[in-house]
């Protein structure tokens, strides 16, 4: 800590004597200038912030313009073609967005009441098992749903007399489903559906289970449950229920937690909490050791607000569900945590890497409002494509994904609609563009850039015609 101290001191030291040096160098004034000049940066730099853990690429509020999620609790990502599933719990619904934030298809999910009619569920989480179906757990249910990626029901995992409120799926198909209550247990079922028993003590010292909130498969395959009212607040099982170590107690100070709503695990080990009391998202080694605090309570993109549910795509990419503002964001892990998320938003020319709305954002008109119009291949149909045909304002160009990012934030709160920020490469260098808005037609567009610009929140704004996200 004194040695990181005292290098700004040195860097502003360095600054001082050279432009005292360039002061007393009246016969090359220009070139003592730049050299003053460069120091300067290197000054700033040697002082500025370490970058972020985690990264904002795609903040969802809702599926309609004007809409938020209505206390979601519940993600997960589409292996085939990365859309996003939420569960949209207080409406009752699932909702599929493309990989870029754009919504597909949503359909109410309905559960067997206790005289055995169909009644309007809450989804509470969602899974995707190895043979590319939904797994569906459900607050109104005894059962984990299995459904297509049109929603319709396939099968049902039972869990007599329990209800199931979270989902994991290991590398080898196995599906395990975890109970709440004090009598909370660990539901396993075989790939092919069939039940391979079930483990769990009930109590609240090591090992045991109660209240459980969030399972998730570590990297060396072993099974991290997360508990509401246990000693431990994440412990550490092998799949058949095995226990392994534990940590984070609910007590105060940084590497605690009060109520863990989700958790998964990254390559390098690390293991990632999020906590809906104390909003915040906190990063552990694979033995349990704090070592930061990822980031912290907020509405900015990549800052939390009562987080409900975080899940990972496996490559790169994390969505945590925020239960009071309503929405979903989708944040980055760092490129040293053993995975390259460089191209995992899309793979095209240009290839959209961040999208940040506020709720009042142009979104497009829904394609779907009964059933998803997707095809059990995972790719949408024409109308999606169709749809997706539509004008942008580009507003700016930059060469880092950081700052473009942080000019996206700052622009979308001055004008108060969507944003992303896209990859694009111009012969082999490789920039990040800024793109405002999503409209129908070119003259609405070019009135919203007009408006941009008289308002300030941008220098320059032009109008392209956005290319479709999907291909028919």
């Amino acid at each position: 800590m004194q040695k990181e101290a005292q290098e700004p001191r040195a860097a502003f030291g360095v600054f001082r004597r050279a432009v005292v040096c360039s002061a007393r160098s009246r016969r090359r004034p220009a070139l003592a200038a730049g050299f003053a000049a460069a120091l300067l940066v290197l000054a700033l730099v040697a002082t500025a912030a370490p970058p972020p853990l985690l990264v904002p690429r795609l903040v969802i509020w809702g599926y309609a313009d004007g809409t938020n999620l209505r206390r979601p609790r519940g993600a997960a990502f589409d292996p085939l073609d990365g859309a996003i599933y939420i569960a949209n719990t207080g409406a009752h619904r699932i909702e599929v967005f493309s990989k870029t934030g754009r919504p597909l298809s949503w359909f109410v999910h309905r559960v067997a009441g206790p005289d055995g009619a169909l009644v309007d569920g809450e989804p509470c989480a969602l899974a995707f098992d190895r043979a590319g179906h939904l797994l569906v757990a459900d607050n109104a249910a005894s059962y984990v749903d299995v459904l297509d990626r049109r929603g319709r029901p396939l099968r049902r995992l039972d869990l007599p007399g329990e209800r199931p409120t979270a989902l994991a799926v290991g590398p080898d198909g196995t599906i395990y489903a975890a109970s709440s209550g004090e009598g909370s247990r660990i539901h396993r079922f075989r790939a092919d559906y069939t039940p391979a028993g079930a483990w769990g003590e009930p109590g609240a010292g090591p090992g045991h289970l109660h209240s459980v909130t969030a399972l998730a498969i570590l990297p060396d395959s072993t099974l991290a449950v997360a508990c509401a009212r246990t000693e431990l607040g994440v412990q550490i099982f092998t799949g058949d229920g095995t226990y392994l170590r534990g940590f984070a107690t609910h007590e105060m100070g940084p590497g605690n937690i009060s109520l863990p709503s989700g958790v998964v695990g990254s390559p390098d080990g690390r293991i990632w909490i999020c906590d809906e009391i104390r909003q915040n998202v906190q990063v552990f080694d694979h033995t349990g050791t704090f070592i930061t605090l990822a980031t912290g309570e907020g509405s900015a993109p990549g800052e939390v607000s009562y987080p409900s549910s975080f899940v990972t795509d496996g490559r790169g990419l994390l969505a945590v569900t925020e239960r009071a503002l309503g929405r979903l964001q989708i944040l980055a892990l760092p490129m040293d945590s053993g995975v390259a998320n460089e191209s995992v938003m899309d793979s095209s020319a240009a290839d959209t890497t961040a999208t940040i709305a506020p709720p009042q954002s142009m979104i497009a008109r829904p394609v779907a409002t009964t059933r998803p119009q997707r095809m059990d291949s995972g790719v949408a149909d024409e109308s999606v494509a169709l749809a997706a045909q539509e004008f942008n304002i580009a507003v700016g160009m930059y060469p880092g994904r950081a700052l473009a990012t942080s000019e996206l934030a700052r622009i979308v709160g001055a004008c108060g609609l969507s944003g992303r920020v896209s990859r694009v490469r111009l012969g082999s260098a490789v920039m990040y563009g800024i793109f405002i808005g999503s409209f129908p037609d070119r003259g609405t567009a070019d009135r919203k850039a007009r408006e941009l610009v008289s308002s300030g929140a941008v220098d320059e704004a032009r109008v392209l015609p956005r290319r479709p996200l999907v291909k028919p």
